[in-house]
């Protein structure tokens, strides 16, 4: 049984076993890089779902308050055109203000309570923390 552990390994063998061991060194150091690369793109994905997050709260606080303000200005009478004696009280302004802006932030997942100011608009800084109760 030693007789063969004693004779020298032809040079194809041996030439085989190394390029096999590169081949199985290299498969691993593939998969180790692409471990990490994986790692990273989570946390990258994370950053930008945050970053997306936070920029959709602001557009959907400044398109709320832009709509609440341009119902108030028609239901006031206050729009080019209108006559401005004929509006409806103050009282109806802030009942529309307030349902408007209460739907576009329950279509966004988000509860209003809290969040409305008095006049019926949205709290920016205020939808800011609810949104992030809501979405973890």
């Amino acid at each position: 049984m030693r007789r063969w552990y004693a004779q020298p390994v032809p040079w194809g063998i041996f030439v085989f076993t190394i390029l096999l061991l590169g081949v199985v060194f290299g498969i691993g150091v593939a998969f180790a890089v692409r471990s990490a690369i994986d790692s990273h793109d989570a946390k990258t994905a994370a950053i930008r779902q945050s970053e997306g997050r936070a920029i959709a709260i602001d557009v959907l606080c400044g398109f709320s308050n832009g709509v609440a303000e341009a119902g108030r200005k028609a239901l006031a009478g206050e729009l080019q055109g209108q006559d401005s004696g004929r509006g409806l009280p103050p009282v109806a302004q802030r009942d529309y203000v307030a349902t408007i802006t209460s739907t576009l932030l329950a279509e966004a997942g988000i509860r209003a309570q809290g969040v409305l100011e008095p006049n019926g608009e949205v709290d920016c800084g205020r939808l800011r923390v609810a949104a992030k109760a809501t979405h973890p």
